[in-house]
């Protein structure tokens, strides 16, 4: 799907949910056209863990910094 979506669609932006360290390196070595860059937030903070990834057109956007949002509760 996502092969179809950058080649057939056109789509410049892809954010993914449910992802492992495997997806991301897999896609980036089977499904990227030329410009196309994986932005990986696999990862862990705490007790909580991340696993999206965004896939993007580096020759139409730029993404100069990405953080997890952590907030805490109570104790």
């Amino acid at each position: 799907m996502v092969q179809y979506f950058i080649e057939t669609k056109d789509i410049d932006f892809i954010a993914l949910g449910e992802i492992s360290e495997t997806d991301v390196e897999y896609l980036q070595q089977h499904c990227l056209n030329d410009g196309y860059k994986i932005l990986s937030g696999v990862s862990s903070v705490g007790r909580s863990s991340f696993d999206t990834m965004y896939i993007y057109n580096s020759n139409k956007i730029h993404i100069s910094n990405m953080s997890n949002i952590v907030s805490e509760k109570g104790n």
